[in-house]
Parts: C-alpha cells; structure tokens; sequence
C-alpha cells in the first residue's frame, strides 16, 4: 500500500497545455495537477533533468509554470516538479483550488 505524501491540492484534469524546453515541447495534457508539479501526457519527452515551460489555461486564467523533468515514461509522458517563486505558488494554489471546487 502506498501513502501519499504530498500535502498540496491535487486535480486530476485532463487539462489541454503546452511544453517547451530545450530538447522541442508540443501540445500536452496535464494530469494529476499540483502546486508543485503533474505529470504530462506526451507521446514526447524531454531529457530527465531538462527544465521546461508549460503553459495551461484553468479556471480562465493562464497559468505559465517552469519546471524541471524528475522522470519519463516512454510514449506515455513525463512528471514535473515545478520551480516557483512564492507568487506563482499563491496563484496556481488559487487557480487549483477553483478547479477543484
């Protein structure tokens, strides 16, 4: 059995968004949508370790969060543990929390 060990609000989507980073990016699907990071639905991933951009609309507002690649499922997609800064962790907090509700 597993315990969970985030403590943020999660919101399990599918929400339509877009990557970018070093290696291409692409259009995506975010799933399981935390404050601090989801995992993305993408037939293509970037590099483990590999910072990446994602822009996503949720609740009519745009959300652009950067993030760093903690892994890759081939051909399926890849988690996210975004790098925030306190104000984009406040606005994706409220954004998530108006999705969830």
């Amino acid at each position: 059995m597993s315990v969970e060990r985030r403590q943020a609000i999660r919101v399990p989507g599918p929400f339509e968004a877009i990557w970018d980073g070093q290696s291409g990016g692409g259009v995506c699907r975010l799933s399981d949508l935390s404050e601090d990071g989801c995992f993305i639905e993408s037939l293509c991933a970037p590099d483990k370790g590999e910072q990446i951009e994602v822009m996503a609309t949720l609740a009519a507002q745009q959300l652009r969060l950067r993030g760093r690649v903690i892994y890759v499922v081939p051909a399926v997609g890849f988690g996210v543990a975004f790098l925030r800064s306190d104000d984009t962790a406040a606005r994706t907090r409220q954004v998530l929390e108006e999705v969830a509700s």
